[in-house]
């Protein structure tokens, strides 16, 4: 895996769990 392909997933996984939060806690 090239360092793209891993930067891509870092970032993908960080909205993928960190997007839904203030949603969460708005409500």
């Amino acid at each position: 895996m090239n360092s793209m392909t891993a930067k891509f997933l870092f970032v993908f996984i960080q909205i993928l769990f960190f997007c839904p939060l203030p949603l969460e806690f708005g409500s």
